[in-house]
């Protein structure tokens, strides 16, 4: 595919999910919805990973895309309400990325990719987008306690990174290829314009800068969402384990049908 069949089309996928999250945002349904979509992209990115290790190719989760597969699927299930924005934030973050990688470098996003590899992340980024708008700004009002697990989420996200790229976890695997070790050694900017002279200083303005605007987002998204919910209220489907050993769970379930 040519880079601008591929913007077309991933500008064109991305517009028709915005306007499913309009559509869904005042459905009842919508919290499950999400947690199916997620359940289904976790499981096949997860039989894509094991089919990974039986055939001893080299490819681990390690992107903060492939950490939202299953952390947003995990929070869902959960079902504990404040720990969703977490989950809204990082596959927002992980589509809108993926966005902004295709428009500005397309050839990098799509080259080493098979057909399938290339369809899958597509339709897994644009499914990342999509669950980050409804978590972020369509299901609830979060509370500012939303920032203490922001916050420990990015502490172990940046720990995870540190212990990849020093050999502590997945010991001898390639580290050119993954973007999220790029952003914790300031190299980012080669993954997007390879001719680019990095100098320390700016490895290190690269770095800062994106923990600098990961925070600014952050503030942003709760902003947004106390102002959505300032005048609006929603009523949809509680979903999760968090309800389900709630003891009024069943009485409500049988009153609701």
């Amino acid at each position: 595919m040519d880079p601008i069949s591929y913007r077309l089309l991933l500008l064109s996928l991305y517009l028709s999910l915005i306007l499913l999250f309009v559509y869904l945002r005042k459905k009842s349904f919508s919290l499950p919805f999400v947690f199916t979509l997620s359940l289904l992209l976790a499981l096949v990115r997860s039989g894509q990973f094991i089919a990974y290790a039986v055939m001893g190719i080299k490819v681990y989760p390690i992107e903060i895309s492939h950490i939202s597969y299953f952390l947003t699927c995990g929070i869902l299930l959960s079902g504990i309400p404040q720990l969703q924005y977490v989950g809204g934030y990082f596959s927002f973050l992980s589509g809108l990325g993926y966005f902004v990688g295709a428009m500005l470098s397309p050839s990098s996003m799509m080259s080493g990719l098979g057909t399938f590899e290339f369809v899958l992340a597509i339709l897994s980024h644009s499914l990342l987008f999509f669950f980050g708008l409804m978590l972020l700004f369509g299901t609830r009002k979060y509370q500012k306690r939303v920032f203490l697990y922001t916050a420990c989420s990015f502490a172990l996200t940046l720990l995870f990174a540190f212990l990849v790229k020093k050999d502590i976890l997945y010991p001898g695997i390639p580290k050119s290829s993954y973007v999220i070790l790029k952003m914790v050694d300031g190299t980012l900017l080669n993954y997007l314009f390879p001719d680019l002279v990095l100098t320390d200083l700016l490895k290190v303005l690269t770095t800062v800068f994106l923990l600098l605007a990961s925070f600014l987002l952050a503030l942003l998204f709760y902003a947004v969402n106390r102002r959505i919910f300032r005048t609006t209220r929603l009523i949809h489907s509680e979903w999760g384990l968090y309800y389900l050993i709630k003891p009024d769970f069943f009485t409500t379930l049988v009153k609701d049908l």
